[in-house]
């Protein structure tokens, strides 16, 4: 992969909402509890889970209604899922990088020793050489 292949999310995730940690009962939700998610296209703002294997019932989290709350901060609006829709429509993803990131002289004078010593095939050579420091 190269640095052309990094998406920056944060400004779709300032837009969509990071609530990952509170259920609609607003009840923590550590993510490592999750045993089963469930996704549907019809809401896509919204997921179901159980952290039980056993359990019947689905719990939700609508990651969008905390960001609302950020913005807001004293009442929560509603918004329907086509609303949601058409605010995401125009939506644009940024690259992370816009050029490669350089690596310290010292790893690259550590990784030319390892190709020049032949711990690393020569074949690589000509990348290794070309990292930028």
């Amino acid at each position: 992969m190269s640095h052309q292949h990094f998406i920056n999310f944060k400004a779709l995730e300032n837009e969509l909402g990071d609530n990952f940690k509170k259920n609609e009962k607003n009840e923590n939700l550590p993510f490592s509890d999750i045993k089963v998610l469930k996704f549907s296209q019809d809401n896509p703002f919204k997921f179901l889970y159980k952290t039980s294997y056993l359990a019947d019932d689905f719990e939700e989290i609508d990651i969008y209604k905390n960001q609302v709350q950020k913005n807001t901060r004293t009442s929560v609006i509603a918004l329907s899922v086509q609303e949601r829709k058409e605010k995401i429509k125009n939506w644009t993803v940024k690259k992370a990088y816009n050029a490669p990131n350089p690596i310290a002289p010292n790893k690259k004078r550590d990784l030319m020793y390892l190709v020049d010593n032949n711990y690393v095939k020569r074949t690589y050579y000509e990348f290794y050489n070309s990292l930028r420091v």
